[in-house]
């Protein structure tokens, strides 16, 4: 659903990606630059969006694998602990 009809669909994908990032403002200049409404106007269409947008199940990326990045860091560490012990010798 798209939560601003009367964007397209890319300037409503960058308007949710300001969102999602929290960056209001950043939404409300692109708002207005697609509509060439005024402050009042976009702030308004923004929070009524953004309200139909809490609403929907949330859409984010996975963020990152933290179990997979740990284990990458301990496998570095010892690998760079077995070379410096065999340099020392």
């Amino acid at each position: 659903m798209n939560a601003w009809p009367e964007l397209s669909p890319e300037v409503s994908a960058k308007v949710e990606a300001a969102l999602v990032s929290v960056r209001k403002i950043d939404a409300i200049k692109i708002y207005r630059n697609a509509t060439n409404c005024g402050l009042k106007e976009a702030k308004e269409a923004i929070k009524r969006g953004q309200a139909l947008a809490d609403d929907l199940p949330i859409r984010r990326a996975p963020g990152p694998n933290w179990f997979v990045i740990v284990v990458a860091a301990l496998i570095v560490f010892v690998v760079l602990a077995i070379v410096l012990v065999r340099m020392k010798r």
